[in-house]
């Protein structure tokens, strides 16, 4: 993230707003501020307190699209070169993720991945069941048909980065108004002008950035814009501190066949677990019948787990969409508004790499490092067209 060479902060004439105080809101924020543009944020709430601030900010190279790898690796890069610019930590853990597979399907998936994986310089270790009981000392490895590492992924704590990233906004001149929505997106021949909040005040704006995430569907419907963004409830609970098991040393766990994450956190280990019946839902209460499901899983998995008690649980919502990939792009016939939303659980590992698309997007018109044109909405729209006419 070194300051661009089309001048010091403050220097191009235009304003954006973005509204969105999660991690996609503010590295926008941070981004635009970078090159020039007078930038506030708008959010009916406060800064990381939607689904970034109950994420469990793992970050992996390991998904079935290579583009959503190659965000990771871009988002990992523009990390560090934030910390260099502020010097700063922002905590990353690099512990590794390990996907497990016991079925034909996950297991060939594993397998497909791999040749993309390591065209785009991602390690990635196959590891046979003895390797896999060495990582995860006492669980069942004896039904395992795959196992992927990739030892440069890991976590960090979505709330306290996105905390950082909109103070170093805010020294380059970001202006966060929070717990202030958007009602309205103004537009006047053909582009957009502005915003109003819900107090009614007008904010003059050159660009409009959506990264409200389960408020964006709205935010998209007031210029015409379908965002097909719903909620889906992901469970975590933390066990008590475990003094026989260096949690430390974990790494990342995804087992989908099971629907269990897992990681160390403190002297503890992080769960996650989620259920269907949670899709649609935006509440924040805790299913505790959750628990039933997610012992059973550790039973088979790992029981040493299985009997841990658990500390506390919250609830977070993931900003899902129909085929659970990002929505990244432009607005077609409204100049100046662009969307960044629906990260279906990703937005932590992927909001850097997707702040620096969207602006340079904004600005330049064109992707500055990798190309998201597969994530644009237009995607539902014309799968929609096809049903429509060819049944």
């Amino acid at each position: 993230m070194a300051p661009p060479a089309d001048g010091p902060p403050g220097t191009d004439p235009r304003t954006a707003v973005v509204v969105g105080a999660g991690i996609v809101g503010a590295s926008c924020a941070y981004h635009l501020a970078r090159r020039g543009l007078r930038t506030v944020v708008l959010d009916s709430g406060g800064i990381a307190q939607g689904a970034t601030g109950l994420a469990s900010g793992g970050v992996r190279t390991q998904f079935r699209w290579p583009l959503e790898a190659a965000m990771t690796v871009r988002s990992r890069e523009l990390w560090r070169d934030f910390e260099t610019a502020h010097d700063v930590d922002l905590g990353y853990r690099q512990v590794g993720y390990l996907s497990l597979a016991a079925d034909d399907a996950f297991a060939g998936e594993l397998r497909g991945r791999l040749d993309a994986q390591r065209a785009l310089g991602i390690p990635v270790e196959v590891l046979d069941q003895a390797g896999v009981g060495r990582m995860l000392p006492g669980a069942r490895t004896d039904d395992l048909q795959m196992a992927a590492f990739t030892p440069l992924d890991g976590f960090g704590s979505p709330g306290d980065v996105t905390t950082e990233v909109a103070a170093r906004g805010r020294d380059l001149g970001v202006r966060y108004r929070l717990y202030e929505g958007v009602v309205d997106v103004q537009q006047a021949g053909g582009r957009v002008t502005g915003v109003r909040t819900a107090a009614g005040e007008r904010i003059a704006a050159d660009i409009v950035v959506n990264a409200a995430g389960l408020g964006s569907p709205a935010l998209g419907a007031l210029v015409g814009v379908d965002l097909p963004v719903t909620p889906y409830r992901q469970h975590q609970f933390l066990t008590e501190d475990l003094p026989d098991l260096d949690t430390s040393r974990l790494p990342n766990v995804l087992e989908p066949d099971l629907d269990l994450y897992l990681r160390g956190e403190g002297g503890g280990v992080l769960l996650g677990v989620a259920s269907d019946a949670e899709a649609g839902r935006s509440d924040t209460t805790v299913t505790w019948e959750l628990l039933e499901k997610l012992g059973e899983a550790l039973e088979h998995r790992w029981p040493r787990l299985a009997g841990a008690g658990i500390a506390r649980g919250w609830v977070g919502c993931y900003e899902v969409t129909p085929d659970r990939r990002a929505l990244v792009g432009a607005a077609h016939g409204v100049d100046g508004y662009f969307y960044a939303t629906g990260f279906s659980g990703h937005g932590f590992m992927h909001g850097f790499a997707a702040a620096e698309a969207v602006v340079g997007l904004a600005l330049d018109g064109h992707w500055p490092t990798v190309d998201l044109t597969e994530l644009s909405a237009d995607r539902f729209a014309t799968a929609a067209h096809r049903t429509a006419t060819h049944g």
